[in-house]
């Protein structure tokens, strides 16, 4: 860890996600750009949460910018417990919620005497709720990569009736809590203009964009695509993917194959389940994690998108229109995305087909 510099203030930085550059999932490199940049003004005392997922990319060097670092292990056992003890809390804040963490971030504040603390995710709000309950004059910025309650009430929409009752449950008190709390922080980012409409509609006032920026290497890529070959790209240990995924290959990429026999469809990402590697065939090829997504982008004629929930701009699509790969999204797979003349939408399985076989025809 580095000295404190004479020139800079502290900043508590806290994420419910391990922000990394090297993890590949879109929010974690989010939080990391964030984490960076705040570090040419700010000390940083980091308090962040490694997950499984997370775990193989932590390199605890990568934060040696930092003042001091604070890690804390999570798996599934662990955020059960976590429910149980915070069960009057919405579930999306509750599983990271721990009194010997908020015990560690008290003490840090006495011992710093901190002033500004910046929060990533929503289920970090718990935290910087009792943060600002305690602490009243502490100025709390708080990042908002989606807006929670937005993705169960899709979730409610989606499911058997079972399911439906308790994301509808979800959905209601998470609604309620979320705007609540947003209301005490001194200053709430979203990552599209679109959710920063939907807060401002809620009446959360100091509402600003934070547009996600892509790596570099996107703006660079020399396109030259393959004949017929489809992308879809995702972290697939994510619900909202593997059924984007199976709705595709189920309705969509039938009637693709046969227009077009030859199709590849590749599907590119880590924590693949085996429901999805069970799609594998001549046709589709499930990568899993991929250490350099280029090849992928330089060859593949179109990507896809066809989230059907979830919330929140999607940094896959930001990203296969920067490198100019044709796009087809549904509309959820393309919230909070600035038209773009890559970019086509299309909701219904007939209109996704249409626009796909349009798109693979000019290739």
């Amino acid at each position: 860890m580095k000295d404190k510099s004479p020139n800079k203030q502290l900043l508590l930085y806290f994420s419910a996600q391990l922000p990394s550059k090297d993890i590949p999932i879109a929010g974690q490199k989010v939080a990391y750009s964030h984490l960076t940049e705040l570090s040419k003004k700010y000390d940083i005392i980091l308090f962040s949460f490694i997950n499984k997922t997370e775990e193989p990319f932590f390199d605890p060097k990568i934060y040696s910018f930092c003042l001091e670092t604070n890690f804390y292990r999570l798996n599934k056992y662990r955020k059960v417990i976590n429910h149980l003890f915070s069960i009057n809390f919405p579930l999306k804040v509750s599983g990271r919620f721990q009194y010997n963490i908020m015990n560690d971030l008290t003490n840090t504040i006495k011992r710093y005497g901190i002033k500004n603390m910046f929060f990533e995710f929503t289920s970090s709000m718990l935290y910087a709720r009792k943060v600002k309950d305690i602490y009243k004059e502490i100025n709390i910025e708080f990042v908002e990569h989606d807006v929670t309650y937005q993705a169960f009430e899709r979730l409610s929409k989606k499911n058997n009736l079972l399911f439906k009752y308790f994301y509808k449950f979800e959905y209601r008190r998470m609604k309620k809590f979320e705007i609540e709390s947003l209301k005490f922080f001194n200053k709430v980012y979203t990552l599209n203009r679109k959710d920063k409409k939907l807060l401002e509609q809620a009446n959360i006032k100091d509402t600003h964009v934070l547009y996600p920026k892509v790596d570099d290497w996107i703006c660079k890529v020399k396109r030259i695509p393959e004949i017929n070959t489809i992308l879809f790209l995702g972290a697939m240990h994510r619900e909202e993917n593997q059924d984007a995924i199976l709705w595709f290959t189920k309705e969509i990429f039938p009637e693709i194959c046969i227009k077009y026999p030859n199709t590849i469809l590749y599907v590119v990402g880590g924590g693949v389940p085996d429901k999805i590697k069970r799609l594998a065939s001549n046709n589709i090829k499930i990568t899993g994690f991929v250490e350099n997504l280029k090849p992928y982008f330089e060859k593949s004629g179109v990507a896809v998108v066809p989230l059907r929930y979830g919330a929140g701009i999607k940094i896959k699509t930001l990203e296969t229109i920067t490198a100019k790969i044709p796009t087809i999204a549904t509309t959820v797979g393309a919230e909070g995305i600035e038209p773009n003349d890559y970019l086509s939408v299309a909701d219904s399985s007939k209109d996704f087909i249409n626009k796909l076989i349009e798109r693979l025809s000019k290739n």
